[in-house]
């Protein structure tokens, strides 16, 4: 991240929603830009990330991401969710009551995913003033964009430089393996 990128994020609060590589990417950004980060796992065990506020299980869905939302308490700037699953609007109805205006919830959304029912919900929410965008995971034969790339999309849609930026749907296309030898093409 560069200096401006820190500065954006310094003493923000976020919640991360996952457990796999993209997660933990956007959980050591985060931390390194000087959010105050905390994490919402079904795997706790595997969130290898350091400097994280807090780290809550979140085993049985609603009830459990309720109460890890309501010990991490209000204000929460962002939501960063990486599950990459259609249940968007789950985890934006549970964390708008802690956000103000201008708050933002960024989801992943699986390859074939595009945006159903749960992530577009959570994209049209506008009456609370939290913003919802999200990041298609454009897979093709396999390939697909690197978790960087992914984690880096999220965190970009969900800070406050795009603050006018709502309901949009950014897709990802897979990463370009560039060979060791250029010339050998």
């Amino acid at each position: 991240m560069s200096p401006a990128d820190e500065l954006e994020w310094a003493g923000r609060r976020v919640v991360v929603v996952g457990d796999d590589a993209i997660a933990q990417a956007v959980v050591a950004a985060l931390v390194a830009a000087g959010a105050e980060v905390h994490c919402l796992t079904r795997r706790p065990d595997v969130v290898v990330a350091s400097g994280y506020a807090s780290l809550n299980p979140v085993t049985d869905g609603d009830g459990a991401m309720r109460t890890a939302l309501d010990r991490i308490g209000a204000i929460v700037n962002a939501v960063v969710d990486c599950r990459g699953v259609d249940d968007g609007e789950a985890i934006a109805g549970l964390a708008a009551p802690l956000m103000r205006l201008g708050g933002a919830v960024a989801s992943g959304l699986a390859p074939a995913a595009g945006p159903g029912p749960g992530a577009r919900a959570a994209l049209d929410r506008r009456a609370d003033g939290v913003r919802g965008n999200a990041v298609r995971i454009d897979d093709v034969d396999g390939a697909a964009p690197s978790d960087d790339d992914v984690a880096q999309a999220l965190i970009t849609l969900a800070g406050p430089r795009l603050a006018a930026v709502t309901g949009a749907v950014v897709t990802l296309p897979p990463a370009v393996q560039v060979p060791a030898d250029p010339q050998g093409l």
